[in-house]
This record gives structure tokens, sequence and C-alpha cells, in this order.
């Protein structure tokens, strides 16, 4: 069975669906005991021409919201290329290396996977669980990752766990 152009479409809705119906599974399937706390992925990534926190320019990017009970903030992918500036200050989280980018309303930091990608998660200020939300979203994000068969299928989980680092 050959598949035309026409049938693609439809073939990355159905993805789509079953996608979404598999993180809504996922989301019931969570236990969510007490003392635990979960950010939820609130908009699915989202293509946009550009990366205002970095200033004007046109990258590619995918940027998806996540909410934790009235707390909402981005968190933006891309595969261009960022350089790092001098006035950017390198920080960890555990093993990972970040780096802190200037902001007067958020806790901007980016992270450079030896995969290629970037990830620039806009959280907010002095949150006490952004090194947690950000370990535990790139282990999540890197073990999708290995499951994506389209190069636009950002696989942002859908579930990020904050109360311990997990795995």
């Amino acid at each position: 069975m050959s598949t035309s152009r026409e049938t693609l479409p439809r073939v990355s809705l159905l993805n789509r669906l079953i996608l979404a119906t598999a993180a809504l599974l996922l989301l019931l399937a969570v236990p969510l005991s007490a003392g635990e706390e979960y950010a939820f992925l609130y908009t699915s990534p989202a293509p946009r021409r550009g990366i205002p926190q970095l200033g004007p320019n046109a990258m590619e990017s995918y940027v998806a919201t996540y909410r934790v009970e009235n707390i909402k903030f981005d968190v933006t992918y891309t595969e261009e290329s960022v350089p790092v500036l001098k006035e950017w200050k390198a920080d960890f989280c555990g093993k990972l290396k970040l780096y802190v980018i200037p902001s007067e309303e958020r806790e901007r930091r980016l992270y450079r996977d030896e995969k290629g990608y970037i990830v620039i998660f806009d959280l907010p200020e002095k949150w006490e669980y952004s090194c947690t939300f950000i370990i535990n979203f790139v282990k999540d994000f890197n073990f999708f990752l290995n499951f994506r068969k389209v190069k636009s299928d950002i696989p942002f989980p859908a579930v990020v766990k904050l109360t311990s680092v997990t795995g």
C-alpha cells in the first residue's frame, strides 16, 4: 500500500489522537499521592518563529505551557544554534549544566543537550521546584525522544514529577 501526500496529514492526525489519548490515560493513571506535586502539560507544543527570550530572531522553535496548580510557565525547544552570551552565568541542576539568562520577571534557564537540541525554561521566579522540574523534564524528554518518528513531533512529557528526581 502506497502513501500519498493526502493521507500523510490524516496519519499524523491519527498519531496525534493516539498520543493525546495515551497522555490522558497517563494523567489518569498517575498516582497523585499526598505530598507529591506534578507539573502537567497545559498546551501542546506549537511551532513558533523566533524565541522572544533571546531578543529579535527568526529561530524555529516549539513552545509548550506547563501548569502547576495556578502557576503557568513556558518551555521552549529548538534545534537551532544559540550562542552563549557573556552575561549568561553557568549554573547546575544536579549534573545538568545550564545557563541563566537574565530576566526581571522570570527564572530563565537554557539547557544545551549533547544531542544538539536546546531547551529554554521560563520558570516562576525563585520557584522551589525549578531544578527538580528541569532534571525530570530532561530525563523524560530524552526517553520519549528515542521513540520520535517524525522530526516535528516534539516529545514534551505530559506529566513531570516535582517532589523528587525520578530514576
